[in-house]
């Protein structure tokens, strides 16, 4: 099933380009009064950079450096289906069924599931796949029970079966000598609050807190029924084992910006209960020739019903580089630059853990500040708070051989604030006027199809609404690794959009798998159009490609993709190119990893 990656990480791809050629402008108004301030912000407006390269700032930066690869679910085993019994022997006329022991249903309810037994001559195994049914009425309701046949004279034509309904006797837990590391005793409460000793066992409750405990860190865990001491007793034998406390990888790509440079060297390092807590403590960051990145994370369960709050901290330095760091018309550096900081908090609840199944809701806050400067002095100086509430699950199924689906579903609700530049204010309210209150939605749909061993589709659909324009920190963009490949990254960027991946993968051999892709968005630059706002306001990039992949058992991940656009990009700058000065075709990302 597909990890959660569900702390408001998949809440879309949100990025996007300011106005070009704007910053020398923007510092000769420093000087204007209101009314000239006026006449040359529309000035601006009119005739910002038409011919100029978009120039990310240090918001979209941010996000980018924010986005993980989407992880693929495991396939569902493929289990063949039990032959029947055959019905052989001496059979029997059985007319009515009496059932003994049962509280958790009434008669009528499990009379209900017999009605296909009544009336009919059945051979022994009929016999006791009708107690068999009776037991399975209960565990669709997640209660253990067995329901047993006692010795009885059938002539009567009347079946008695006999339900055990089980209670939770001991719980056991082994072995009995485990590192300091391990959160036995958070297992514990979980296992106690779903399953209280003495009290009928439920077999989705203690389903639920297995797997609670199984996600905490430091510790996998599993628990197998066993007989209990006393007569209709079930005993809970809890097996831990010690995860690796230290785990991590580091990698490089050319996945990054070609403003900031895209080669890009990655690290991550995660500590997973150090203090035996079940906390988590993860540290990330990549480096490239123009920009630097930091994210501190952690996380503590709290509770006994699978909670878990968190802290979150981020920082990142830039400066353009090549022909992104010279002005246009001039040719002289501009020395553009900038960074940004995060604080945040979140909590995450799991609302439901099935054998295929799981759901979770997150609340998250953060607090965001970035600062842009040229040569001039500062462009931008924004301050952006944000609450956001994710929805997120996943399910496995059987249909057409088995598959795989995940959804995701935020609420973000955010205020802007550009005041600390008044010139960038300005500039603001007389175009996309962005300043203050936000509401945007992310949804994220995906579906891994098996088709037999070797074979499987990828389906997956990324969305974003909003209610007005955005800044560009907050816009969804179609290029890049993660979206229509054949585009470089921040290209196609808007307030709404969607993006759709639909692939066919094959397996050559367990650790080598080549995909074939066809990637296809749609993207609205404003949700509110406005002069300078560029035209088309709404317009679709596709492309299609292949990639291989080579994950051989020793940690290392490999991957390369080749990508062709299908068409042209109707916001191509005017001499043809995309938004970053380049037009490959195919275009080219690769990525190498060392996980340990």
């Amino acid at each position: 099933m597909r990890p959660h990656n569900n702390q408001n990480k998949g809440a879309g791809r949100r990025t996007g380009a300011h106005p070009p050629a704007t910053v020398p402008r923007a510092h000769a108004l420093k000087a204007s009064g209101t009314a000239s301030t006026t006449l040359l912000v529309t000035m601006m407006l009119a005739t910002g950079g038409v011919m100029a390269q978009p120039v990310p700032d240090a918001g979209q930066l941010l996000r980018e450096s924010q986005q993980q690869p989407p992880r693929l679910p495991p396939l569902p085993a493929v289990e063949a289906p039990a032959a029947p019994e055959p019905a052989t022997g001496t059979r029997v006329l059985i007319k009515r069924f009496r059932i003994e022991g049962a509280t958790r249903f009434d008669d009528a309810t499990l009379q209900a599931a017999l009605a296909k037994f009544r009336d009919r001559e059945l051979s022994f195994n009929e016999l006791q796949q009708a107690a068999d049914t009776v037991a399975e009425r209960y565990r669709r309701d997640g209660w253990h029970v067995a329901a047993v046949l006692p010795e009885q004279d059938l002539r009567d034509g009347v079946l008695r079966i006999i339900v055990v309904e089980s209670r939770l006797g001991r719980v056991l837990i082994s072995p009995d000598t485990l590192p300091g590391t391990v959160p036995a005793d958070r297992v514990r409460r979980y296992i106690d609050r779903a399953a209280p000793p003495g009290a009928p066992l439920n077999l989705d409750a203690l389903g639920h807190a297995t797997a609670l405990a199984n996600e905490l860190p430091g510790v996998r865990a599993g628990s197998v029924l066993v007989g209990g001491v006393q007569p209709g007793e079930t005993d809970v034998q809890l097996r831990l084992e010690p995860r690796p406390v230290v785990a991590g990888s580091v990698g490089v790509d050319n996945h990054d910006a070609r403003s900031t440079g895209s080669a890009k060297l990655n690290a991550n390092l995660v500590l997973n209960s150090p203090a035996g807590l079940g906390e988590q403590y993860a540290a990330q960051g990549s480096l490239s020739e123009g920009k630097r990145y930091v994210r501190l994370a952690g996380t503590l369960p709290v509770g006994d019903a699978g909670w878990r709050v968190g802290a979150t901290g981020s920082w990142l330095a830039y400066k353009l580089i090549g022909d992104a760091a010279l002005s246009a018309g001039t040719g002289q550096p501009n020395g553009a630059r900038g960074d940004a900081q995060t604080v945040g908090i979140n909590t995450t609840a799991p609302l439901w853990r099935l054998d295929k199944s799981n759901g979770n809701l997150s609340l998250a806050h953060e607090q965001r500040a970035t600062k842009n400067e040229t040569v001039l002095g500062p462009t931008s100086d924004k301050r952006v708070g944000s609450t956001s509430a994710t929805l997120q699950g996943d399910l496995v199924d059987g249909w057409l051989g088995g598959g795989a689906n995940g959804a995701a579903l935020t609420l973000t609700r955010g205020r802007l604030d550009l005041s600390r530049v008044p010139l960038d204010l300005a500039t603001d309210q007389a175009s996309a006027n962005a300043q203050g209150w936000f509401t945007r939605v992310n949804l994220t749909v995906s579906r891994l199809q098996r088709l037999d061993d070797a074979n499987t589709l990828w389906f997956s659909i990324n969305a974003q609404f909003a209610n007005r324009n955005l800044d560009a920190g907050e816009k969804f963009a179609l290029g890049g690794p993660q979206g229509v490949r054949a585009f470089p990254l921040l290209e196609g960027s808007g307030d709404e959009g969607w993006q759709l991946t639909v692939s066919w993968r094959h397996k050559l051999q367990p650790d080598l798998q080549v995909e074939t892709f066809y990637d296809l968005g749609q993207v609205r630059r404003a949700k509110d159009a406005y002069a300078g706002s560029g035209s088309p306001d709404r317009y679709s990039l596709d492309g299609a490609g292949v990639s291989v992949e080579w994950a051989p058992a020793n940690g290392w991940r490999l991957n390369g993709v080749l990508a062709q656009r299908l068409r042209g990009n109707p916001a191509a700058l005017a001499n043809g190119l995309d938004s970053d000065g380049t037009k490959r075709q195919p275009r080219v990302w690769l990525s190498a990893t060392y996980s340990y």
